[in-house]
């Protein structure tokens, strides 16, 4: 079984290695995760028509204001090129688990307060 995982896992790095996908994939380095993370940027990746980098709207920022906190947390995971992604993979994986767990037992809690069952609170909130 563990023969034909890493079969299957080597297979898809060469596609991957073979598309050129890896640049659109993961980040190389710490800092540019950071960087990447502080960085105000507009929703869309795309330019404009005359080839110029397209400017941050107000919803851009306040987005960004909104979520910083979580990109900066997930910029704490490894470079997807540290142990050929695995580091990136273990701690990822790691990281959801426990926000799962608290984000689970802050809801009951909360549900709890407001007088809820877990089902409800669980639909309504969590989803």
């Amino acid at each position: 079984m563990s023969q034909l995982l890493w079969n299957w896992g080597f297979t898809v790095d060469k596609l991957i290695k073979k598309t050129n996908l890896a640049v659109l994939i993961g980040t190389n380095s710490w800092r540019e995760q950071f960087v990447e993370a502080i960085t105000v940027s507009s929703g869309d990746d795309d330019d404009d028509e005359c080839g110029q980098e397209k400017l941050p709207s107000c919803f851009d920022y306040v987005m960004h204001f909104l979520t910083v906190f979580w990109k900066l947390l997930f910029a704490f995971v490894p470079p997807t090129d540290y142990w050929n992604g695995w580091a990136c993979f273990v701690v990822s994986i790691s990281v959801i688990g426990l926000l799962t767990a608290v984000i689970g037992d802050l809801a009951s809690h909360f549900g709890c307060t407001v007088g809820l069952k877990d089902s409800v609170t669980a639909v309504v909130f969590v989803a």
